[in-house]
């Protein structure tokens, strides 16, 4: 018997304002789809783990699964070895900004790591070939593995403590080997490139992320149950919302499984007035 599970995670921390927004558009969509939610609204770092550790224990073979956070995404620049991949220089190390991450410690470090994430994933799709991830928050490209992740510099506003920590934990626990490139069984549906922004937007009197509120509006369409990702990539693309929508075919074998990447419009100058960066 196949069941629909997914996983909503959310931060809000650091000034964002539409986590609790995206939860409940992200919600309402899905319970309309005959999804079974769990939602975590603080999704500190111990949370985040719990979860999926639950989830990656129940989840059976033929069950359809997703992943959803929203809030901050940030990168820090890994030195040594570690900033290289199979002789050739990697992205920035990316990692998701968990609800408690204020409480950082060089030694105690509150991010979920990219590869930490693909890992989890990983273990998701070791089951079910049916796994799709949704990240409204900055630097997706780079947070579930894929092999058009680019290198470049990213400046990201942490303390020196927090930037230590992001250091060390993510230093030891970057994958070095090309295994690290690509899940063939994981759709990515993401707000933002390797080195670009997603971005809040003002929706129904409250804010909420650009992509999450793109999203949520196609999977209310009667139409959407029998669209392939590609397709909704190309609807989401005409959004208002959203000023483009890259679609990547990364490892797939059809044409309903790709990456989608949505640009935030603030890139566009007329715009940069309605939405703030994640």
């Amino acid at each position: 018997m196949t069941t629909r599970r997914a996983l909503l995670l959310g931060a809000p921390v650091l000034g964002l304002r539409g986590v609790a927004s995206d939860l409940q558009l992200m919600c309402a969509s899905l319970q309309r789809r005959g999804f079974a939610i769990r939602e975590v609204p603080a999704a500190t770092r111990a949370a985040i783990i719990q979860a999926l550790a639950h989830l990656a224990a129940e989840v059976e073979r033929d069950d359809v699964v997703l992943v959803y956070f929203s809030g901050h995404g940030a990168q820090v620049e890994l030195p040594g070895p570690a900033a290289t991949r199979n002789g050739r220089a990697r992205a920035p190390a990316s990692f998701l900004v968990c609800a408690d991450f204020e409480h950082t410690r060089v030694d105690d470090f509150r991010g979920f790591g990219c590869d930490e994430l693909s890992d989890a994933i990983e273990r998701l799709t070791g089951v079910t070939k049916n796994v799709s991830v949704v990240l409204d928050c900055c630097f997706a490209g780079v947070m579930v593995r894929g092999a058009g992740a680019r290198a470049g510099v990213r400046h990201t506003r942490l303390t020196d403590v927090q930037r230590q920590a992001a250091l060390v934990h993510l230093g030891a626990h970057a994958r070095t080997s090309a295994h690290a490139e690509a899940n063939p069984f994981a759709i990515r549906v993401l707000a933002a490139d390797a080195r670009g922004s997603a971005y809040e937007i003002e929706h129904e009197d409250a804010h909420a992320g650009a992509l999450t509120v793109a999203l949520a509006g196609e999977l209310a369409r009667d139409e959407v149950e029998r669209q392939t990702w590609a397709a909704l990539g190309r609807v989401l693309a005409r959004r208002s919302e959203l000023a483009a929508v890259e679609m990547v075919a990364e490892h797939r074998r059809e044409e309903g499984r790709r990456t989608l990447t949505a640009a935030g419009a603030a890139k566009d100058h007329r715009c940069k007035a309605q939405y703030k960066a994640r």
